[in-house]
């Protein structure tokens, strides 16, 4: 795939689009050290599907949650989880999906027909729970925002746990 110019917060280099697996195996944790964070704000500014991983849900919250934050540049997020509370900062996808009752059992054909009626968000996250990563594959979630164009809209970032609670 071709080199593509996009407007960073950082940098104005080209990105090369052809490696879709923006996965880090580094695992991040808190509190981070400054190259943790630099390297985290790009990750996050970049468009397209990023994988990193973290301690525990906990972790990988507060670590969301704090860059984003930071940078204040998102103003319409999304959290996929299977938690109960969502952070107040991002919209809560399955509490949405739930409540309206379309729930078709499958999470991938539920957030497909999600983000066809509500495709406004700038910033999605996955917090990759132990019973989501064992029912669908990772490529498989992967697909479903490849569907929609992300690497030329927005990041989604997928939060592997080394914990599972």
């Amino acid at each position: 795939m071709a080199l593509i110019s996009t407007p960073s917060m950082l940098s104005k280099q080209a990105q090369d689009l052809s490696d879709e697996n923006h996965h880090h195996e580094k695992l991040f944790t808190f509190p981070f050290a400054e190259y943790d964070v630099l390297e985290l704000q790009a990750i996050f500014i970049q468009t397209g599907i990023h994988v990193i991983k973290t301690k525990n849900i906990f972790d990988g919250r507060k670590i969301v949650t704090t860059i984003l934050k930071s940078l204040n540049y998102y103003h319409n997020i999304a959290c996929i989880t299977e938690q109960v509370e969502v952070p107040s900062l991002a919209y809560d996808v399955m509490g949405h999906i739930n409540m309206q009752k379309y729930r078709k059992d499958n999470l991938l054909i539920d957030l497909e027909d999600f983000f066809v009626m509500h495709p406004c968000f700038d910033f999605i996250w996955i917090e990759l729970s132990e019973t989501i990563e064992n029912k669908y594959k990772l490529q498989d979630l992967k697909e479903i925002f490849n569907m929609f164009h992300v690497e030329e809209r927005m990041p989604v970032l997928i939060v592997q746990y080394e914990n599972k609670l």
